[in-house]
């Protein structure tokens, strides 16, 4: 291509690439300016986990085709997110095309079609179509471009997902799933409008394994790992719902009993105190025992804010 072309197509696959999200994306690549990409129509598909497509944006055609699903293998869209190829028409001939699904008016505007998936790392998020109305006005370049940018998109999407699950992950126990000091500082404001009501009262439990050391270094750190998951499902059986329980750290459980005085709760933390501290836990053929101790406070008597 031209070197204006050229540098504008980076650029601007640059810019698709650096978007903080989802949203973003769409928007950037369902205005893309035609110094990069000239085209009459064009469609945004988005696959969902069960592989069914959805229009999110489309421009250009004359009909409605935004609740028309999309199957893998059926249709142009469905083609290329079958195989997950680029694929050109460079002349329709004056055919009728499927370009979404059999349920469409076939589309006759479009002497010349192309679409790109968007994807990354095999991983397919979605498909980009174009139109045009003129006969070959789409060349192998212009589907190169296309292909560039959403790629691009993929990229990004594949970025984004991750610093997502990386954000969740560090706000959950690494050994049994649940919500962790880190959580419970970060959504601390949000929990208490949610929990925190006024006329209604709350408990608070703090249940600390004071041998926790001592046996992960007798038994090993996988039945070490095994007993915390015990413990963790003894507490959540025990304890009546609505609850909350969280690991705030390493040998410590908060639980957040809801609309509950402690008169309601006692009998069931007595429990709690008495099957953990008097019962072994056989794990691989090997008794464990935990010894614990319990705190309780209660909202509003003894705090109006988590922190009290």
């Amino acid at each position: 291509p031209n070197n204006f072309m050229f540098r504008d197509l980076i650029s601007y696959s640059r810019f698709i690439a650096e978007s903080i999200d989802k949203n973003k994306i769409i928007e950037r690549l369902t205005n893309i300016p035609e110094s990069v990409l000239a085209c009459d129509g064009h469609a945004l598909i988005w696959f969902n986990s069960d592989k069914i497509g959805k229009i999110l944006k489309c421009k250009g055609f004359n009909q409605d085709v935004t609740g028309i699903p999309i199957h893998l293998g059926k249709g142009l869209v469905g083609l290329c997110a079958k195989n997950a190829r680029p694929i050109l028409i460079s002349d329709t001939g004056g055919r009728s095309i499927v370009i979404f699904s059999a349920e469409e008016n076939k589309e006759k505007s479009f002497l010349s079609l192309m679409a790109a998936p968007i994807s990354f790392n095999e991983q397919l998020y979605g498909v980009m179509v174009c139109g045009s109305k003129t006969s070959g006005s789409f060349s192998t370049l212009k589907l190169d471009s296309l292909t560039l940018m959403t790629y691009s998109a993929g990229s990004s999407i594949f970025c984004a997902e991750t610093k997502e699950r990386w954000q969740h992950n560090k706000n959950l126990d690494q050994i049994l799933g649940l919500p962790n000091h880190r959580f419970l500082t970060q959504h601390s404001k949000a929990l208490e409008k949610e929990l925190l009501i006024k006329g209604k009262s709350t408990c608070f439990l703090s249940l600390k394994v004071k041998n926790l050391h001592e046996l992960y270094s007798s038994f090993g750190v996988k039945n070490g790992d095994l007993l915390q998951r015990v413990i963790a499902s003894t507490i959540s059986s025990i304890l009546p719902s609505p609850k909350y329980i969280f690991k705030f750290s390493e040998n410590i459980y908060i639980m957040i009993l809801v609309t509950r005085k402690w008169s309601e709760i006692e009998p069931f933390a007595v429990k709690l105190e008495n099957i953990l501290n008097n019962t072994p836990s056989v794990i691989e053929g090997k008794a464990m025992q935990a010894c614990i101790e319990l705190g309780a406070s209660c909202f509003p008597e003894n705090g109006k804010t988590f922190s009290q």
